[in-house]
C-alpha cells in the first residue's frame, strides 16, 4: 500500500480529515504533501489539518476538525450532539482543552480545563469526546438547568449512563466556584437522594408518606402468589386484602430493553392474577405526594366497593 492510499484510509476513518503527524507516519513527505496541496488534491484548513479533495463538509468533520487543531476533545453541548441527547441539534462546535493549552481561534468555542484526564475522554463516531457523565456535569455550565435536565433524562432513558455512575463523576470534579455543578446537584439529589442511593428508603419514605396520611402501612417485599402457592411477583409495598401492589421505581432511569420487557411482563402477570399495580418515581415522591397518596387511597376505596 503507497503512503497516498494510507492516508486516503485514514481520512476515510475521520471524516475526510488526516493530521500532517498521521500522514509522515505512514511515508508520506513534507514536499509530497505540499505537492499535493498544489494539485488540488489536499485542502489544507488548519497549520497541520488537512481535508482529502471531494471530501464533503460535515458538521462531525467542523467537530473533528477543531479537536484536531486545539489538541482537545468534543464536549459541552457538541459532546451532547455527539451522543444525539434530546434538545442538542449538531450545531455548536465546542471543545475542552487542558489549562494553559488553548490557542487563539475566533471560529471554534474552546473551554480550558485542569481536570480533564484520559478517564474522562472517550471516543464516538471517530471523534474524542468527554465520557456521557463528564458532558452531563459540564452542560450545566452552558445551557439553562430546564436542557440540562432533558439531556440528563434521554441519557438514563436509552441506558447511556446511570444517575450514580453521573454522581460519582461529579463527586470527582465538583469544587466551590466550578461552572455548573450547581445545575447537576440537584437533578442528582431528585434521583439519588441528598446522601446517595440509600437502600429501601425509598420504600421507607412512600410508606411514612402513606401513614401520615391516614393510609394503614403496607406490607414491605410482599410476595404474591397464586392460590395453588404459584409465584407470580415480588412487589416492593403491598396492600394484600386489596390486592393492591405500589412499585417504587427507583432504577427507571437505567433500564435497558430486556428490563422494560421482564418489567411488562412482570406486570402482566400481576394483573392477570387479579392485582392493581401502582408505579411511582422519586420525582412523584418529592414533587407530587398528594398525588401518590390520592392515587393510593382511591385504590383502596376501589378494593372496598
Amino acid at each position: 500500500m503507497t503512503p497516498d492510499e494510507h492516508v486516503a484510509r485514514i481520512a476515510a476513518r475521520q471524516h475526510g480529515l488526516f493530521t500532517l503527524p498521521q500522514a509522515l507516519a505512514v511515508g508520506l513527505s513534507p514536499t509530497t504533501v505540499t505537492d499535493r496541496l498544489h494539485a488540488g488534491r489536499l485542502h489544507r484548513l488548519e497549520p497541520q489539518v488537512y481535508r482529502i479533495a471531494g471530501a464533503p463538509d460535515s458538521w462531525h468533520q467542523r467537530l473533528l476538525r477543531a479537536c484536531m487543531a486545539e489538541g482537545g476533545v468534543a464536549s459541552h453541548r457538541a459532546a451532547a450532539s455527539l451522543f444525539e441527547l434530546d434538545g442538542f441539534p449538531p450545531r455548536v462546535v465546542e471543545v475542552t482543552v487542558r489549562r494553559w493549552e488553548r490557542r487563539v481561534n475566533q471560529s471554534v468555542r474552546v473551554h480550558e480545563s485542569t481536570d480533564l484526564i484520559d478517564t474522562h475522554r472517550q471516543e464516538r463516531r471517530g471523534i474524542p469526546v468527554t465520557t456521557i457523565e463528564r458532558t452531563l456535569i459540564d452542560l450545566g455550565a452552558v445551557v439553562p438547568r430546564v436542557k440540562v435536565e432533558q439531556g440528563f433524562d434521554d441519557a438514563l432513558r436509552r441506558g447511556l449512563t446511570t444517575p450514580e455512575l453521573v454522581r460519582d463523576r461529579f463527586l470527582t470534579v465538583a469544587r466551590r466556584g466550578r461552572r455548573g455543578v450547581g445545575v447537576i446537584r440537584p437533578l442528582l439529589d431528585r434521583r439519588l437522594g441528598t446522601s446517595g442511593p440509600r437502600p429501601g428508603e425509598f420504600e421507607r419514605r412512600t410508606a411514612r408518606l402513606l401513614v401520615a396520611g391516614g393510609v394503614q402501612e403496607p406490607v414491605f417485599e410482599y410476595e404474591v402468589r397464586l392460590p395453588s402457592g404459584l409465584f407470580v411477583a415480588r412487589v416492593d409495598l403491598a396492600y394484600p386484602p386489596a390486592l393492591l401492589a405500589i412499585e417504587c421505581d427507583s432504577d427507571r432511569w437505567r433500564n435497558g430493553r430486556q428490563r422494560r420487557q421482564a418489567d411488562l411482563e412482570r406486570q402482566n402477570r400481576l394483573i392477570l392474577a387479579g392485582w392493581t399495580l401502582l408505579r411511582f418515581t422519586w420525582d412523584h415522591l418529592i414533587d407530587e405526594p398528594h398525588l401518590v397518596l390520592a392515587q393510593v387511597r382511591g385504590a383502596l376505596d376501589l378494593a372496598t366497593v
